[in-house]
């Protein structure tokens, strides 16, 4: 291993070092030299009040991400069996995304007098792309862990593509945060809205969060698959369907549906049609009444849950599809692996 170092390139060779997560050291992938991090954190250039630079390295490599994704992929209910063969490891890359970690003091007013008091909040910069709702929820809860957060170093980023903000009116930012800063006070305080809320003090912190992303194409669509780059257990993204699955499902509820609303067309009829003639005592629509309840009441029920038992039974047709799919996944899984 080579002496320390607060470059980013090479001292034997001059070649371009990157992070390597596994080892949380910089690696040069042309001498193979090791390098350890080193240095005060590197300042960059922020838009937004100067504000002071946190960030979450990358924890573990690609291939584990790339290993985790294709579990992933195979599972699900109505996972088409050919999925596998439109995912390629070589796409796989590690991002970082600024977020903001928005330290607040407030106080609730009230009649019964004030309670002050302090939040964390973390927002996405106005204009950047959308990511998976529970990776950035996850982010919040992460960011606020100070075992998580290092000092920013540009070292932690090579290799790394750093998605940047693009900040289009910092007012509108500042008032969004505090806005859903105040919403997370009141709900924490079992408040019904947040007008007794203000805002006293609003610090801001902007933190680089790592994810690995790989985008795939299935039949013509896109899709994409995302992990938290600091925990294996945080995934996400968007995967297809088997449309024949699908199809086998689709009007398993339909004759059950059917007798319910037909029962209840029925039931309804007779009741107007008792309450509009209180005097006529015919034992027909009392009959039809009793017969449509009971339909109500068991018939109904009991085929919902034949409909059930038949779905999750060997003999299903969905039961075969999937345990079939399955069967071709783990497959294709084991030979990818």
């Amino acid at each position: 291993m080579s002496n320390t170092t607060s470059f980013t390139q090479c001292t034997n060779c001059n070649g371009d070092l990157t992070f390597n997560p596994s080892s949380q050291m910089l690696d040069c992938p042309f001498c193979n030299s090791t390098f350890t991090l080193k240095g005060a954190p590197v300042k960059k250039e922020t838009v937004i009040n100067e504000a002071p630079q946190l960030l979450i390295p990358f924890a573990f490599g690609k291939e584990v991400f790339n290993k985790s994704a294709l579990e992933w992929l195979s599972q699900g209910e109505f996972t088409p069996a050919d999925i596998l063969n439109s995912y390629y490891p070589s796409a796989t890359k590690g991002i970082y995304v600024p977020l903001y970690l928005w330290q607040i003091s407030y106080v609730i007013t009230s009649p019964a007098g004030s309670k002050a008091d302090g939040t964390m909040a973390i927002n996405i910069a106005d204009g950047q792309k959308p990511w998976p709702k529970e990776l950035i929820d996850f982010t919040k809860s992460m960011a606020t862990v100070p075992g998580h957060l290092k000092a920013f170093n540009a070292a932690y980023t090579l290799g790394f593509e750093v998605q940047e903000e693009e900040v289009t009116d910092i007012n509108a930012f500042n008032n969004k945060s505090k806005e859903m800063a105040k919403s997370t006070v009141a709900a924490n305080n079992h408040l019904p809205d947040d007008k007794n809320i203000v805002i006293t003090e609003l610090g801001l912190t902007k933190v680089y969060a790592p994810f690995w992303i790989n985008r795939y194409n299935y039949k013509g669509q896109n899709y994409e698959v995302i992990m938290s780059g600091a925990d294996v257990s945080m995934m996400g993204g968007t995967r297809p369907a088997d449309a024949a699955a699908l199809a086998a499902v689709k009007p398993s509820f339909v004759p059950s549906l059917f007798v319910l609303m037909a029962a209840l067309i029925v039931f309804t009829g007779d009741i107007i049609w008792v309450s509009n003639h209180p005097g006529n005592h015919n034992s027909i629509p009392e009959y039809i009444s009793m017969i449509t309840l009971l339909t109500l009441i068991f018939v109904v029920p009991t085929m919902v849950v034949i409909t059930v038992l038949r779905r999750r039974s060997w003999t299903s047709p969905v039961v075969r599809l999937k345990k079939e799919r399955e069967l071709k996944l783990s497959q294709r899984l084991a030979q990818k692996g």
